[in-house]
């Protein structure tokens, strides 16, 4: 299904809802009438929702570039995973953008949004904690000397 295709669709359920609330108004449906006029009221959020999303595609798709593009001298495997890591972290976070927009469970969206992030920190500190540990200890090796050589 192509954009253009589902702008006409999300188009045509518009127009066909906005012709039915006078239609079942005139027939006398009051709650079929507020149904209808609470779902083009909701309308907006979906709209901007779908635009959330899209805009997120679009830039996770760009940083994903640039950072394959930047990363490169690390090698394909790596610059590739880096790649896909800058993609799937924006994409995620659209999603609970978009989520958020529309109302869905805001407490458990900002919940899933801190644990994310706190995921995301832990994370990074183990992979430069682990990764880091012949280089810490070859500078408190240096210190200790230079430490030692002044008394």
């Amino acid at each position: 299904m192509t954009v253009s295709s589902l702008l006409g669709e999300l188009l045509r359920w518009i127009v066909i809802i906005v012709a039915l609330v006078p239609t079942v108004q005139a027939l006398g449906l009051e709650r079929v009438s507020d149904l209808l006029t609470l779902l083009l009221g909701y309308l907006p959020n979906v709209v901007l929702a779908v635009v959330v999303v899209l805009l997120g595609a679009v830039f996770a798709q760009f940083a994903r570039d640039i950072v394959v593009g930047a990363s490169s001298s690390l090698g394909s495997t790596v610059s590739r995973t880096l790649g896909q890591v800058a993609r799937w972290s924006i994409l995620i976070f659209a999603v609970l953008a978009a989520l958020s927009q529309l109302g869905v469970a805001q407490d458990l969206i900002l919940t899933l949004f801190q644990g994310f992030v706190a995921l995301v920190a832990i994370a990074g500190g183990l992979a430069f904690g682990l990764g880091g540990q012949e280089a810490a200890k070859d500078i408190i090796k240096k210190v200790r000397e230079e430490v030692t050589e002044k008394k």
